[in-house]
């Protein structure tokens, strides 16, 4: 059976000034919305922490004019508007295409993005300026994806049915 359902998980970590999120499955416009809103609502999150993205487990099935009105959608929320990082893992083959699209968009965002496509690279290009063991990063992201943050979302909602 095919799996139509988006999930993602995140932590906040203030000391570190990061959020880690894994997503997975189908991810589609409408969730990653309400995905950032959480994660803006929550407490402990503050508009100039760096994120850290694990796609790798993900089917991106946004277009470039569905890219662009989530970067705008962005550029709106002027509560979590401040130069940041934001670091993506994906896979190898969605490296480059990911590469050019985000260049094509920069200036819409204030933010300082970087792709990868393993752990090992991400943590001595960036994790080590946010002080992350990647042993550390290991077990957190494995845990994000087993244990999930969030509950899982069908349109409508596969649990409440809204």
């Amino acid at each position: 059976m095919e799996n139509n359902v988006m999930q993602s998980s995140y932590l906040i970590l203030p000391e570190n000034g990061v959020v880690i999120e894994t997503i997975t499955g189908k991810v589609k416009l409408k969730k990653m919305k309400t995905d950032r809103d959480l994660i803006y609502s929550e407490p402990n999150f503050k508009a100039h922490f760096d994120f850290l993205l694990d796609t790798r487990d993900a089917q991106i099935l946004l277009n470039e004019e569905e890219l662009i009105e989530y970067l705008e959608y962005l550029s709106n929320k002027t509560n979590i508007l401040c130069t940041r990082k934001t670091v993506m893992l994906t896979r190898p083959e969605l490296k480059e295409e990911f590469e050019h699209s985000f260049k094509q968009f920069k200036g819409m965002v204030p933010m300082d993005f970087h792709i990868f496509c393993d752990i090992e690279t991400c943590c001595t290009q960036w994790l080590n300026k946010i002080n992350i063991s990647r042993f550390r990063l290991s077990g957190i992201l494995k845990s994000l994806k087993e244990t999930p943050h969030f509950q899982w979302f069908k349109e409508p909602n596969c649990v409440t049915g809204f």
